[in-house]
C-alpha cells in the first residue's frame, strides 16, 4: 500500500516539458482569442466604413436635391413675378390701374417723407419731446387710420390743382359725359347693376390713362362704352395720391403686414347735381371684394356748409354703439378710410353741385379670390 501511494504522488508531479507545453497551449488559445477579437474589430470597422460611404452618398444626394431646390426656387420666383404681372394685366383690364407694393426686405427707416428731418428740427408747436423723438405728419395720419379708421388731409394739393380738376370734371358734366351711378351688390361680377335713385343719385364716369368709361343706363348690366379723352389735371392728381399712399403704406401695420400688393382702381369722377341727391348708407367692401382703402378728393371751392349739404357721414364703431363723423366736401380736402365693414358711410342730401374724385386701393390677392369665386 505504501508503495502504491508513492507512485500516485510521482504521477502528480509534471515534468518541465509538460508544463511548458501547457503554457504554450494557453498562449496559443489567447492568441486565437485575440485573432477572433481582431476579426470582430475589423468587421466593425468595415461596417462603419460602409455606413460612412452610405452617408457620403446620401450627403451627395442631398446636395443634389438642395441644388435642384435652389434652381426650382429661382424658377418659382420667376413664375411668381410673371403671375403677378399677369394678375396686374388682368385686373387692369377689369378697372385697376396702378400697382403699389411694399417690399418686405426694404428697411422702413429708408422710406422717409419729404422734409421729415426739417420738420423735426422746426416743430411748429415749439415743443421738443424729452426723448428727442418726432412723429411725422404721415405717421400721425397712419395712427388716426388705425385708431379711428379714417383721417382727413386739408390743403392736399393746393387750390389751383383742385380748381383745375374741378374744371375737367365740370366739362364732362356739361358735355353729357357723366352717367347715373349704379347700385351693385355681392362679390366681383355678382349682383345686378341697376339705377336706383332712392339709394344713389349721383352722376359719374370712370377714368384711367386717357380712357373714360361708364355703364350704359339703357342696359345696366353691360359694361358700357368707352371714350378716349385725356384729363391732364386728373392724371396729375392721381400721381400725387399714389405718392402719398406709398408713404402711408409702411407706416400702417395692417397694410404693411397683410396687404403688400395693392392696386389702385380707376378714378371715379362724381357729381351730385343738388336737388337732394344722395347716397344712402353703404359699405364699399361688405364681403371681401378686394377694396382696402377708400380715398376721396373733394373739388368744391365755394362750398357753404349752411346751405349746400352733401357732407359724407362716417359711422365708426364705438363699443356696442357707433360714433358719427361728418366731413364737409371742401375743395382740396382728402378723406381716407377703410373700405370694409368698419366704416359704413353715406352722402347726405346735396342741395348744390358736389364734385369729387374717388379711388380705391385694392388687395390683389383678395380681388383675385373674389373674381375666381364669382
Amino acid at each position: 500500500g505504501a508503495e502504491g501511494k508513492c507512485l500516485c504522488k510521482s504521477e502528480d508531479r509534471k515534468s518541465p516539458g509538460m508544463q511548458l507545453k501547457e503554457a504554450a497551449d494557453r498562449y496559443v488559445a489567447q492568441v486565437e482569442g485575440m485573432k477572433e477579437e481582431l476579426i470582430q474589430l475589423r468587421n466593425h470597422r468595415d461596417s462603419i466604413m460602409r455606413e460612412i460611404n452610405t452617408l457620403s452618398t446620401e450627403v451627395q444626394v442631398q446636395k443634389t436635391k438642395a441644388s435642384q431646390a435652389q434652381t426650382d426656387l429661382a424658377e418659382g420666383e420667376r413664375e411668381l413675378e410673371q403671375a403677378r404681372l399677369d394678375m396686374f394685366l388682368s385686373l387692369q383690364s377689369l378697372g385697376c390701374e396702378v400697382m403699389v407694393t411694399i417690399d418686405q426686405n426694404e428697411s422702413l427707416s429708408a422710406i422717409k417723407e419729404d422734409g421729415e428731418e426739417e420738420e423735426a428740427e422746426h416743430d411748429p408747436s415749439g415743443r421738443v419731446p424729452r426723448d428727442g423723438s418726432f412723429v411725422s405728419p404721415v405717421q400721425r395720419l397712419a395712427d388716426d387710420l388705425s385708431r379711428q379708421y379714417h383721417f382727413v388731409v386739408n390743403n392736399f394739393c393746393g387750390t389751383s390743382t383742385a380748381n383745375k380738376v374741378r374744371e375737367e370734371v365740370l366739362s364732362l358734366k356739361n358735355g353729357n359725359m357723366l352717367r347715373p351711378g349704379l347700385v351693385a351688390g355681392g362679390r366681383v361680377g355678382k349682383g345686378e347693376r341697376v339705377v336706383n335713385r332712392d339709394i344713389r343719385s349721383d352722376e359719374l364716369a370712370f377714368y384711367a390713362a386717357g380712357t373714360l368709361s361708364y355703364y350704359d343706363t339703357a342696359t345696366p348690366n353691360s359694361a358700357g362704352d368707352e371714350k378716349e379723352i385725356v384729363l391732364h389735371s386728373v392724371d396729375a392728381l392721381l400721381k400725387e395720391i399714389d405718392a402719398f399712399i406709398k408713404k402711408l403704406l409702411p407706416k400702417v401695420s395692417e397694410l404693411r403686414d397683410k396687404h403688400t400688393v395693392l392696386l389702385r382702381s380707376k378714378a371715379m369722377l362724381t357729381c351730385y347735381p343738388g336737388n337732394g341727391s344722395k347716397y344712402t348708407r353703404h359699405v364699399d367692401n361688405p364681403n371681401e371684394n378686394g377694396r382696402i382703402l377708400t380715398v376721396i378728393y373733394y373739388l368744391n371751392a365755394s362750398y357753404n356748409k349752411e346751405t349746400d349739404g352733401g357732407e359724407i357721414m362716417l359711422h365708426i364703431p364705438d363699443g356696442s354703439s357707433e360714433k358719427e363723423f361728418i366731413v364737409e366736401p371742401v375743395a382740396d380736402r382728402l378723406l381716407v378710410f377703410w373700405s370694409d365693414m368698419r366704416v359704413p358711410h353715406q352722402v347726405l342730401p346735396s342741395h348744390a353741385g358736389r364734385m369729387a374724385v374717388t379711388v380705391w386701393y385694392t388687395d390683389a390677392r383678395e380681388k383675385m379670390k373674389a373674381m375666381e369665386s364669382s
